[in-house]
């Protein structure tokens, strides 16, 4: 499903206001698949380390990896930033997800990713939060949206 234009305006006028320390919205469509592709990897990589079966299902899934060994399931968020990943910006998706009590959520982020002008990524610095229980009290609103009818 394509993101909706005016929400994505509204984003690119909101989320470069976060903090630098925390991840921010990249306007560039190809840098920001960068990223993302470039988290994804490191993310598999550390998770096959541990996991026998570690599938990519962010295309049809509100998680990113799903790993699996036996009857145990691990679902993992992946996120990727070139700031010092202080925050990490999350979907309602996302959030509904990590609250749900019967699914075991991983948060993986990489950090500090260098992104060059051919938008080649490198370096970075990875954290696992595992289990991944959300906060609330760490957890902002960044926008709403309001329908009209």
């Amino acid at each position: 499903m394509e993101p909706n234009p005016e929400v994505l305006a509204i984003e690119s006028v909101i989320r470069p206001t976060v903090s630098a320390a925390g991840q921010v919205w990249v306007s560039d469509p190809a840098k920001r698949r960068a990223i993302e592709r470039y988290a994804m990897v490191q993310a598999i990589a550390h998770y096959q380390k541990t996991w026998p079966t570690v599938e990519d299902v962010s295309a049809k899934e509100s998680f990113d990896l799903r790993c699996r060994h036996g009857e145990l399931e691990l679902r993992v968020e992946v996120k990727g930033t070139s700031t010092a990943g202080g925050t990490v910006l999350l979907t309602r998706n996302e959030v509904q997800h990590v609250q749900d009590p019967k699914n075991t959520v991983a948060l993986f982020v990489v950090s500090g990713i260098q992104v060059g002008a051919d938008n080649t990524c490198a370096g970075g610095v990875s954290l696992a939060i595992e289990p991944w229980r959300l906060d609330t009290e760490r957890l902002s609103a960044v926008a709403y949206e309001y329908r009209l009818w």
